[in-house]
């Protein structure tokens, strides 16, 4: 499997870094793409500093959709994974990911992070919309 992770980051420079280290760490092969924009924190310079970061795409809309989308366009590996600025991949997934690979085209995996109202990201979040019941996907770990 040939990874490329892109991350979107919008003025998240201390939190990217984070994200980046743990990508170096644990998936050092992997082609990661960094999409910004537009960013007013040095995040730019951050990255450009950086050894790891492949590919820097600055665009100028600020929102995550189309800052997904353009690291779509730009990554090279047939595998395809979107982390989220600030989460840190663990040592295992990679294989988790290519496990999961094997029997699905599209994979996700948790997400820890606190939210308001005592709920984290582990919690599922499903909401009525048009009579139906319908639960929600974290988008911030997927492949």
């Amino acid at each position: 499997m040939q990874l490329s992770v892109v991350v979107p980051t919008l003025d998240g420079r201390e939190r990217l870094a984070r994200t980046l280290d743990a990508l170096a760490e644990h998936v050092p092969d992997a082609e990661v793409v960094v999409v910004n924009g537009p960013s007013t924190d040095g995040t730019t310079g951050m990255v450009r500093e950086r050894d790891g970061v492949d590919v820097l795409v600055e665009v100028a809309d600020r929102s995550v959709a189309a800052a997904r989308n353009a690291g779509a366009d730009h990554a090279r590996g047939d595998v395809v994974a979107f982390v989220d600025q600030g989460l840190a991949v663990t040592d295992s997934w990679a294989e988790a990911l290519g496990a999961g690979l094997e029997t699905a085209e599209v994979v996700t995996g948790p997400v820890h992070v606190p939210l308001r109202g005592g709920m984290t990201t582990e919690d599922a979040e499903s909401d009525s919309l048009g009579g139906r019941e319908v639960t929600f996907l974290n988008s911030g770990n997927v492949a």
